[in-house]
């Protein structure tokens, strides 16, 4: 391949990414199903990207990077005191639960389906792997509640290295002579992964701790050097012991989330960022990489294999891990119902498939096609079928959202009581102690201190909201709460109350509330002068262009709720009013 050639393809697999996770955005589809269609349809369809000519040799080295990546990244998320009381679940999981889907699926693969021994083990140990590329995306797209979440988060997170080392002494075990020295391997290897992955990974980490404590490098080499320590170690890990380094960036990722002695915010948030690429631009690879042919002739085998995961593996699996524990069995069902496999599975499996055909394996090319179809067939199953199920059992979130106001004032307390009469959720937080005690009496929830100490006070305290509202009458701190905030809230659902007159500049980072005509000082003069507000149906007999023919001019629009329960706020950016179905709600003066 020609270096012109090279660039287009680089360049298409990346845009290709990029708008599949943009569309499943805007459509609210799982992004992993556009991403498999849309890599599966420009690779073996179309046969416009081919990843392993495009990347030759680098491609298996390229996945393993990214690979460490996004479990370095999904250990940042995992902390230890959500998932206090049903930590023994997640361990059950990552030990009992997966010898038991390992056990079943090699059985299954064995007798039923008829394939080797050797073939059967160790792909039963690669399709233990769940993996945080796809299980987060999808957890993320339901909106699930804890402590189901934590647990399927903790698992997918933790049985990836887990999947992987299996699979490596499996495979090293096959190729010795006896059954003793087989056992050998295996026992020495899991001793000797276990101890330098995890012996790697707290010194790196804690290096890590001690460079930021110390303050030895500047806020832009941050993330670079993270970055750089993270392959070194990850790197050095698997020099030492074959696929040890998957352990090792989990521990690195935990100890840095679980550690309360520097803050990390700006390296999760990078790491999120960089996550978001990686998963695109794996998946399109791993999609366009699988070979047609040797799709369709293992497709029947891998539908039954896929069946027998879905229905039997899986549930056994939780039932054994959970059975004793707090969960209701609502959760149980969802957690069965939820075990898509991801890029940690593809890799292997192609790693496998090398190393295979090399000792001249018959088995070794349909390795990869099996594990592929494993893949596509979970993500699109679970993609569909576990969010009406999730729905079904009431474990996913209510889509209404809340709302994070910021001031405790009259103006904002009305504001406050209208949009939970709604079916909002809302919290508003002041110092003010008077004002604190008067939303207290309203009814509303309220946090009395500064908005700096909120999230240490109450760590679970944001979640369910999903937009801020700067309502104080100070400009500086309401634009200090933007930006405070800014790392929890979706850009676009940052929003900010000017306290003065729109003719007076004033220092804005958020997006501008109520419109251009409005400030703090004029609406709240307006409640001291009788006006209310209220929401009014939208009707085909009452729409919002009927508001003159009302009210007058009395009347002007705050907020727009959608026929689906969206919350849109009047900005000068604001869509349309919302059709017969939604409600307004609006400023009037009282008559």
């Amino acid at each position: 391949m020609d270096a012109h050639t090279a660039v287009v393809s680089l360049a298409a697999v990346i845009a290709l990414g990029i708008s599949m996770k943009w569309l499943s955005w805007a459509i609210n589809a799982p992004s992993i199903l556009l991403l498999l269609a849309a890599g599966f349809l420009a690779g073996p369809i179309l046969g416009w990207i081919n990843p392993r000519e495009l990347f030759g040799h680098l491609f298996l080295p390229i996945v393993s990077l990214s690979v460490a990546v996004v479990l370095f990244e999904g250990g940042l998320s995992l902390r230890f005191k959500d998932v206090r009381e049903v930590g023994h679940v997640i361990r059950n999981l990552v030990t009992i639960g997966a010898a038991i889907g390992m056990a079943s699926t090699a059985l299954f693969l064995y007798y039923a389906l008829g394939f080797s021994l050797t073939f059967s083990l160790l792909e039963s140990a690669i399709l233990i792997v769940t993996g945080p590329t796809v299980i987060i995306p999808m957890l993320s797209h339901m909106n699930v509640k804890d402590p189901v979440r934590s647990v399927l988060r903790w698992e997918g997170i933790i049985i990836d290295p887990i999947g992987a080392m299996a699979a490596v002494l499996i495979f090293d075990a096959l190729l010795q002579q006896s059954v003793t020295e087989a056992l050998g391997v295996i026992s020495i290897g899991v001793i000797k992964t276990v101890v330098v992955g995890t012996v790697l990974g707290i010194a790196a980490a804690y290096f890590m701790l001690m460079i930021l404590k110390k303050f030895w490098l500047t806020d832009e080499l941050h993330n670079p050097v993270v970055l750089m320590l993270l392959f070194a170690a990850f790197t050095l890990s698997n020099l030492l012991q074959m696929d040890s380094g998957l352990i090792c960036v989990t521990i690195m990722g935990v100890i840095l989330a679980n550690q309360k002695e520097t803050k990390i915010c700006h390296i999760v948030d990078f790491k999120e960022n960089l996550r978001t690429i990686l998963i695109a631009f794996l998946f399109i690879i791993l999609a366009a990489s699988i070979e047609l042919e040797a799709l369709k002739g293992t497709l029947w085998m891998s539908l039954l294999l896929l069946a027998f995961l879905i229905f039997i593996a899986r549930p056994l699996s939780v039932l054994a891990s959970s059975c004793f524990s707090e969960l209701s069995w609502r959760e149980i069902f969802f957690m069965s119902s939820l075990a898509p496999r991801g890029i940690i599975a593809a890799a292997i499996s192609a790693l496998f498939g090398l190393r295979l055909a090399k000792i001249g394996y018959p088995e070794a090319e349909i390795i990869a096609p099996i594990t592929f179809t494993v893949i596509a067939g979970t993500v699109i199953f679970y993609g569909i079928a576990t969010p009406l199920i999730a729905k079904w059992l009431k474990i996913s979130k209510d889509p209404k959202q809340g709302v994070l106001i910021i001031g405790a004032n009259a103006l904002a307390r009305k504001i406050g009581e209208v949009l939970q009469t709604e079916g909002y959720q809302v919290l508003l937080i002041d110092t003010d102690e008077g004002k604190a005690t008067e939303t207290k009496n309203n009814r509303l929830p309220v946090y009395h201190g500064s908005f700096l100490s909120f999230e240490s006070d109450h760590p679970k305290g944001l979640e369910g909201m999903d937009k801020l509202f700067a309502m104080t009458e100070n400009d500086d701190v309401n634009s200090l709460a933007v930006t405070h905030f800014a790392r929890h809230f979706d850009q676009s659902n940052l929003y900010q109350l000017p306290a003065v007159s729109p003719k007076i500049s004033v220092p804005m980072k958020g997006r501008r509330l109520f419109g251009d005509m409005y400030d703090f000082t004029r609406l709240s003069a307006f409640l001291r002068q009788g006006y209310e507000i209220k929401s009014v149906p939208v009707t085909s007999e009452f729409l919002c262009e009927s508001w003159d023919e009302e009210y007058g001019f009395e009347a002007f629009a705050l907020f727009y709720i959608r026929k689906n329960g969206v919350l849109t706020p009047v900005s000068a950016e604001s869509t349309s009013p919302p059709a017969p179905g939604g409600k307004v709600v609006f400023m009037v003066k009282s008559r």
